[in-house]
């Protein structure tokens, strides 16, 4: 992910399961916060939107200052 002001954040992904049973109660599908658009719910996603958000709202930085790779 990369921002505006040229700081750079790497995360490392989760192993993927995409086994559900492994985790009842997570939604199948989250609200991606820069797009709008609903994205199949994963671990790594969760974390991502979380952060995204923080930046965003906490922290000043505007949505079009933020892309993901």
């Amino acid at each position: 992910m990369k921002c505006h002001n040229r700081h750079f954040l790497s995360i490392t992904p989760a192993p993927k399961n995409d086994n559900q049973e492994n985790h009842p109660g997570f939604p199948d599908t989250l609200v991606d916060y820069l797009s709008g658009r609903e994205i199949p719910f994963s671990n790594r996603d969760y974390i991502r939107q979380k952060l995204v958000k923080t930046l965003v709202e906490e922290k000043g930085y505007l949505k079009e200052d933020i892309s993901l790779d």
